[in-house]
């Protein structure tokens, strides 16, 4: 589920096991799953990939477009090829946008960046 695209970015999708167990940034509150208006986690990297050429305008794409979970949620780590990067996080209740831009080398697993 991962992608660079000719002018050098790169979109990769990662699983959120957090969001789904109510772990610590979770509280017990799950997101709801299935089909809404919008993009789903496996057409986000896609939807990146084709619209846009740098990590400025990824994170104006990502904002303006509609997100759901169909099957798990995700979280998105986008790079360029200047080096500049940011992981893209909903919060577990899909009410909060998160957006971790990278300072160096940028780290992400499984688990939630943020836990606000």
């Amino acid at each position: 589920m991962d992608g660079i695209n000719d002018a050098g970015l790169v979109a990769a999708l990662l699983s959120d096991d957090e969001s789904t167990t109510g772990g610590p940034a979770g509280g017990g509150s799950e997101p709801t799953l299935g089909p809404a208006v919008g993009l789903h986690e496996v057409e986000v990297c896609r939807y990146v990939l084709e619209r846009c050429a740098d990590v400025e305008e990824a994170v104006q794409a990502l904002r303006l477009a509609k997100h759901y979970y169909s099957f798990h949620p995700q979280h998105f780590l986008i790079a360029d090829r200047s080096g500049r990067s940011f992981v893209y996080e909903m919060s577990p209740g899909r009410n909060l946008e998160r957006v971790t831009w990278g300072t160096g080398v940028q780290v992400v697993t499984n688990h939630l960046l943020t836990r606000r």
